[in-house]
Protein backbone atom coordinates (compact mmCIF):
# COMPACT_ATOMS: atom_id res chain seq x y z
CA UNK A 1 0.00 0.00 0.00
CA UNK A 2 1.41 3.44 -0.91
CA UNK A 3 3.16 5.23 1.94
CA UNK A 4 3.26 2.12 4.14
CA UNK A 5 6.49 0.24 4.65
CA UNK A 6 5.54 -2.35 7.28
CA UNK A 7 2.85 -3.72 9.57
CA UNK A 8 3.38 -0.87 12.05
CA UNK A 9 2.32 1.65 9.39
CA UNK A 10 -0.67 -0.51 8.49
CA UNK A 11 -1.66 -0.68 12.18
CA UNK A 12 -1.57 3.13 12.48
CA UNK A 13 -3.56 3.75 9.30
CA UNK A 14 -6.04 0.86 9.13
CA UNK A 15 -6.03 -0.76 12.57
CA UNK A 16 -5.58 -4.25 14.07
CA UNK A 17 -8.13 -5.93 11.78
CA UNK A 18 -6.14 -4.98 8.66
CA UNK A 19 -2.92 -6.29 10.23
CA UNK A 20 -4.62 -9.59 11.17
CA UNK A 21 -6.07 -9.96 7.67
CA UNK A 22 -2.63 -9.36 6.12
CA UNK A 23 -1.01 -11.96 8.38
CA UNK A 24 -3.78 -14.49 7.70
CA UNK A 25 -3.25 -14.09 3.92
CA UNK A 26 0.50 -14.68 4.25
CA UNK A 27 1.77 -17.99 2.95
CA UNK A 28 5.11 -19.68 3.56
CA UNK A 29 7.70 -18.88 0.95
CA UNK A 30 8.45 -22.56 0.45
CA UNK A 31 6.94 -25.90 1.34
CA UNK A 32 10.36 -27.38 1.96
CA UNK A 33 10.54 -29.29 5.23
CA UNK A 34 13.79 -28.84 7.05
CA UNK A 35 15.44 -31.95 8.46
CA UNK A 36 15.87 -32.33 12.19
CA UNK A 37 19.07 -30.70 13.49
CA UNK A 38 22.04 -33.01 13.90
CA UNK A 39 23.28 -32.95 17.50
CA UNK A 40 26.93 -32.14 18.05
CA UNK A 41 28.91 -35.35 17.86
CA UNK A 42 25.98 -37.06 16.20
CA UNK A 43 27.65 -37.58 12.84
CA UNK A 44 31.01 -39.15 12.10
CA UNK A 45 33.16 -36.96 9.89
CA UNK A 46 36.20 -38.13 7.95
CA UNK A 47 39.57 -37.75 9.61
CA UNK A 48 41.77 -34.94 8.33
CA UNK A 49 45.17 -36.46 7.75
CA UNK A 50 48.39 -34.52 7.29
CA UNK A 51 48.63 -36.11 3.83
CA UNK A 52 46.20 -33.49 2.50
CA UNK A 53 49.05 -30.97 2.75
CA UNK A 54 51.87 -30.84 0.21
CA UNK A 55 55.46 -31.94 0.86
CA UNK A 56 57.27 -30.43 3.80
CA UNK A 57 54.04 -29.08 5.30
CA UNK A 58 52.61 -32.60 5.53
CA UNK A 59 55.86 -33.73 7.15
CA UNK A 60 55.71 -30.84 9.64
CA UNK A 61 52.09 -31.56 10.59
CA UNK A 62 52.76 -35.29 10.97
CA UNK A 63 55.88 -34.68 13.08
CA UNK A 64 53.99 -32.17 15.24
CA UNK A 65 51.18 -34.67 15.83
CA UNK A 66 53.66 -37.36 16.82
CA UNK A 67 55.80 -35.14 19.06
CA UNK A 68 52.79 -33.61 20.85
CA UNK A 69 50.86 -36.90 20.96
CA UNK A 70 47.84 -35.18 19.43
CA UNK A 71 45.51 -36.08 16.54
CA UNK A 72 46.89 -35.42 13.03
CA UNK A 73 43.80 -33.32 12.25
CA UNK A 74 44.72 -30.79 14.95
CA UNK A 75 48.26 -30.27 13.61
CA UNK A 76 46.97 -30.21 10.02
CA UNK A 77 44.42 -27.48 10.79
CA UNK A 78 47.01 -25.37 12.62
CA UNK A 79 49.41 -25.81 9.70
CA UNK A 80 46.67 -24.65 7.31
CA UNK A 81 46.15 -21.58 9.50
CA UNK A 82 49.86 -20.76 9.43
CA UNK A 83 49.99 -21.19 5.65
CA UNK A 84 46.93 -18.95 5.25
CA UNK A 85 48.60 -16.29 7.39
CA UNK A 86 51.86 -16.17 5.46
CA UNK A 87 50.11 -16.35 2.06
CA UNK A 88 47.55 -13.64 2.89
CA UNK A 89 47.65 -10.87 0.31
CA UNK A 90 49.80 -12.83 -2.15
CA UNK A 91 46.97 -14.49 -4.05
CA UNK A 92 43.47 -13.54 -5.17
CA UNK A 93 40.60 -15.65 -6.42
CA UNK A 94 37.81 -14.87 -8.91
CA UNK A 95 34.97 -17.02 -7.54
CA UNK A 96 32.54 -16.05 -10.31
CA UNK A 97 34.98 -16.05 -13.24
CA UNK A 98 34.58 -12.30 -13.87
CA UNK A 99 36.37 -9.13 -12.71
CA UNK A 100 35.28 -9.58 -9.07
CA UNK A 101 38.28 -10.56 -6.91
CA UNK A 102 38.74 -11.57 -3.28
CA UNK A 103 41.91 -12.21 -1.28
CA UNK A 104 42.57 -15.89 -0.71
CA UNK A 105 41.71 -16.44 2.94
CA UNK A 106 40.96 -19.35 5.23
CA UNK A 107 39.56 -19.33 8.74
CA UNK A 108 39.88 -22.42 10.87
CA UNK A 109 38.49 -23.37 14.24
CA UNK A 110 40.06 -26.28 16.06
CA UNK A 111 38.05 -27.54 19.01
CA UNK A 112 39.52 -30.13 21.30
CA UNK A 113 39.08 -30.98 24.99
CA UNK A 114 41.08 -29.30 27.72
CA UNK A 115 44.45 -30.99 28.11
CA UNK A 116 44.45 -32.10 24.47
CA UNK A 117 47.81 -30.43 23.73
CA UNK A 118 46.30 -27.59 21.65
CA UNK A 119 48.83 -25.08 23.01
CA UNK A 120 51.78 -27.33 22.16
CA UNK A 121 50.49 -27.80 18.60
CA UNK A 122 49.78 -24.06 18.29
CA UNK A 123 53.27 -23.17 19.52
CA UNK A 124 54.88 -25.59 17.06
CA UNK A 125 52.90 -24.02 14.23
CA UNK A 126 53.55 -20.37 15.03
CA UNK A 127 57.22 -20.73 16.02
CA UNK A 128 58.51 -19.91 12.49
CA UNK A 129 56.21 -16.87 12.30
CA UNK A 130 57.34 -15.64 15.71
CA UNK A 131 60.96 -16.02 14.63
CA UNK A 132 60.28 -14.03 11.45
CA UNK A 133 58.50 -11.31 13.46
CA UNK A 134 61.46 -11.04 15.84
CA UNK A 135 64.04 -10.85 13.03
CA UNK A 136 61.96 -8.30 11.07
CA UNK A 137 61.41 -6.28 14.25
CA UNK A 138 65.14 -6.31 15.01
CA UNK A 139 65.92 -5.11 11.47
CA UNK A 140 63.36 -2.29 11.77
CA UNK A 141 64.34 -1.22 15.30
CA UNK A 142 66.44 1.82 14.30
CA UNK A 143 63.82 2.98 11.76
CA UNK A 144 61.07 2.61 14.38
CA UNK A 145 63.14 4.62 16.91
CA UNK A 146 63.91 7.33 14.33
CA UNK A 147 60.25 7.62 13.36
CA UNK A 148 59.16 7.71 17.00
CA UNK A 149 61.60 10.54 17.74
CA UNK A 150 60.43 12.56 14.71
CA UNK A 151 56.80 12.13 15.72
CA UNK A 152 57.52 13.16 19.33
CA UNK A 153 59.29 16.35 18.19
CA UNK A 154 56.50 17.15 15.73
CA UNK A 155 53.79 16.59 18.37
CA UNK A 156 55.58 18.86 20.87
CA UNK A 157 56.01 21.53 18.19
CA UNK A 158 52.32 21.26 17.21
CA UNK A 159 51.30 21.63 20.86
CA UNK A 160 53.45 24.76 21.23
CA UNK A 161 52.04 26.23 18.00
CA UNK A 162 48.48 25.55 19.22
CA UNK A 163 49.19 27.44 22.44
CA UNK A 164 50.71 30.34 20.46
CA UNK A 165 47.69 30.38 18.11
CA UNK A 166 45.25 30.37 21.03
CA UNK A 167 46.99 33.43 22.56
CA UNK A 168 47.38 35.31 19.25
CA UNK A 169 44.93 38.20 18.88
CA UNK A 170 45.82 39.12 15.28
CA UNK A 171 43.71 36.94 12.93
CA UNK A 172 46.33 36.93 10.13
CA UNK A 173 49.09 35.79 12.47
CA UNK A 174 46.75 33.19 14.03
CA UNK A 175 45.91 31.89 10.54
CA UNK A 176 49.62 31.67 9.73
CA UNK A 177 50.17 29.64 12.91
CA UNK A 178 47.28 27.34 11.97
CA UNK A 179 48.84 26.83 8.53
CA UNK A 180 52.12 25.95 10.24
CA UNK A 181 50.30 23.43 12.48
CA UNK A 182 48.74 21.83 9.40
CA UNK A 183 52.13 21.69 7.64
CA UNK A 184 53.69 20.01 10.69
CA UNK A 185 50.88 17.42 10.78
CA UNK A 186 51.30 16.65 7.08
CA UNK A 187 55.10 16.37 7.35
CA UNK A 188 54.94 14.11 10.40
CA UNK A 189 55.79 10.50 9.42
CA UNK A 190 53.24 7.74 9.95
CA UNK A 191 53.72 5.66 13.06
CA UNK A 192 56.01 2.69 12.40
CA UNK A 193 55.51 -0.53 14.32
CA UNK A 194 57.22 -3.92 14.32
CA UNK A 195 55.52 -6.28 11.85
CA UNK A 196 52.87 -8.63 13.24
CA UNK A 197 51.60 -11.65 11.34
CA UNK A 198 49.09 -12.79 13.95
CA UNK A 199 47.70 -12.09 17.37
CA UNK A 200 45.93 -14.27 19.91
Amino acid sequence: MPGMSDLNDLLKVRGKAAVKATIDRARPVTNEVWPDPIPLGGRRTPEIDSGVLPGIFAEHAAATAISTQSPPALATMFTLSVLATVLQGRFEIAPYGDDYREPLSIWTCSCYPVGGRKTAVFNAGVAPMQRWEKLAGDRARSEIARCFAQREVALKRIERLKQDAAREKDSKKREALQDEIQAEKEAMPDETRPPRLFTT
